[in-house]
């Protein structure tokens, strides 16, 4: 007894459909690696943005941390400049009363 697979006219309708089917499939896949790539590509450019966009304010702070510690420091130096004078001025009577009674 004979399949239906085995008229001729039947297998060819079968086996087209099937070929069809089979590209439908691929069209399918590519489409899938296509949207796949794409949505990784632009995954990626949002991570590489991020990334930049991260890199700017980490080197914004380390600049504004850099300028409060150049400020801190001057700041720091005048207070110095300040005690120093405020010493000098303090020890410039001892010194001249030592020197009094030293000399006299």
């Amino acid at each position: 007894m004979e399949s239906v697979k085995d008229i001729p006219v039947v297998g060819g309708v079968i086996n087209f459909f099937w070929q069809l089917s089979l590209m439908v499939l691929q069209i399918y896949v590519n489409i899938l690696k296509l949207t796949f790539n794409i949505a990784t590509n632009i995954t990626s450019w949002f991570l590489e943005m991020i990334k930049s966009v991260l890199q700017s304010a980490i080197g914004f702070l380390d600049e504004a941390i850099q300028q409060t510690k150049q400020y801190e420091n001057r700041v720091a130096e005048f207070i110095i400049k300040i005690l120093v004078t405020l010493q000098e001025v303090l020890s410039y009577p001892i010194k001249s009363i030592k020197t009094t009674f030293q000399t006299g």
